[in-house]
C-alpha cells in the first residue's frame, strides 16, 4: 500500500497535474490508484470530471463526520478511484486544528481501510502547510515535490524543513521524526521544463542538486521533460 504525496508549499507548480497524469498512467496499467483531493480547491475533483459534490460526500465528512474513505470513494473516467474534495475542507483547521490528534487521522483511515491491499494512493496537497498538508506527509511513504524548473520554485523547495519549523511547536516536536525519515525517501520532480524557453534553469537545477543537503532531506530530482 504505497502512499505518495504531491506536496510543495508554493503554488502552480503542478501539483493536481502531477497527481492526475501519474494516476492515469498508473490506471492505464491496470493499478487502479486511489486519488485523495486534500485542497479545498478540489482542482482534482474537477479535473476528473466530477461535479455536485457536497460536503456529506466529500474528504470534509471523512474529517468531521468520521465517514470511512470508502464510502467516499468515487469511480473517475481515468480509471481512478478518487476521494473528492469541496470548499467546506478549508474549514477543518479552525474546528478541528486544537485537537492533538487530527494531525494522524487520514493515516489512520487508510491503514484501517487499505492495509490489506496493493493499491497505491496518491494525495494531491494544498500549498500551505497547515493540519491538512501534515495530515498528508504523516500518512505518506514518501513525498513527490513538484517544482517549476526556475530558481525561485527550486528556493521554495529547499526551504520546506524552515515551513515546517513553524508548525505548532508541540506538535512539530512529536511529528517531525516521522515526517523527516520520510523527506529521506522523497524525490523533486522538475515540471513543466523546456530546454529552449528555461535553458537558464538547467543550471538552477544542477546547482540545486549539488546543494549539500540535498541528498539528505531531498532524495532524488527528476528531470520531466513537457
Amino acid at each position: 500500500m504505497p502512499v505518495i504525496a504531491v506536496f510543495n508549499q508554493k503554488g502552480g507548480v503542478g501539483k493536481t497535474t502531477t497527481t492526475l497524469n501519474v494516476g492515469a498512467a498508473l490506471a492505464k496499467r491496470g493499478r487502479e490508484p486511489l486519488l485523495i483531493d486534500l485542497d479545498p480547491q478540489a482542482s482534482l475533483t474537477l479535473a476528473l470530471g466530477l461535479k455536485n459534490i457536497t460536503p456529506a460526500t466529500s474528504l470534509y465528512a471523512f474529517f468531521n463526520d468520521a465517514q470511512p474513505l470508502g464510502k467516499l470513494t468515487l469511480a473517475a473516467r481515468s480509471g481512478a478511484h478518487v476521494v473528492p474534495a469541496s470548499l467546506d475542507l478549508s474549514k477543518i483547521e479552525t474546528l478541528h486544528g486544537g485537537d492533538a490528534s487530527i494531525s494522524r487521522r487520514l493515516k489512520a483511515g487508510i491503514e484501517r481501510e487499505f492495509a490489506d491491499g496493493n493499491k497505491l494512493i496518491l494525495i494531491d496537497c494544498c500549498p500551505t502547510l497547515g493540519v491538512l498538508t501534515l495530515n498528508a506527509l504523516l500518512a505518506a511513504d514518501r513525498v513527490l515535490m513538484p517544482v517549476s524548473a526556475d530558481f525561485l520554485s527550486l528556493e521554495s523547495a529547499a526551504k520546506l524543513n524552515a515551513a515546517l519549523a513553524v508548525a505548532d511547536a508541540a506538535k512539530r516536536k512529536e511529528m517531525m521524526k516521522d515526517i523527516e525519515q520520510i523527506l529521506q525517501d522523497s524525490g523533486i520532480i522538475i515540471q513543466p521544463y523546456w530546454r529552449k524557453l528555461y535553458s537558464h534553469s538547467v543550471k538552477a537545477v544542477q546547482n540545486y542538486k549539488m546543494h549539500p543537503t540535498y541528498e539528505r532531506d531531498y532524495g532524488k530530482i527528476w528531470l520531466d521533460q513537457a
